[in-house]
């Protein structure tokens, strides 16, 4: 493992750290993936791909829809 904090997520995403923070405490409190040490694992990969599109912003979503047609 290597040291995966929170920051260099965001840093990699674009979004802010505290971002970050609260996404990661509500796919903890799901059960959906959990950090610790360095170490990011994900629980329930079907459920944080059917989450997945919510999170984009408009412009986003019909980009993705349009890359899942090809």
């Amino acid at each position: 493992p290597f040291p995966l904090r929170q920051q260099h997520i965001a840093d990699a995403v674009g979004l802010t750290p505290v971002h970050v923070s609260r996404v990661f405490s509500l796919l903890r409190e799901r059960g959906i993936m959990s950090i610790s040490e360095g170490v990011l694992r994900v629980f329930d990969m079907s459920e944080l791909e059917r989450l997945a599109p919510q999170s984009l912003l408009p412009s986003e979503r019909m980009a993705s829809s349009t890359l899942r047609k090809v």
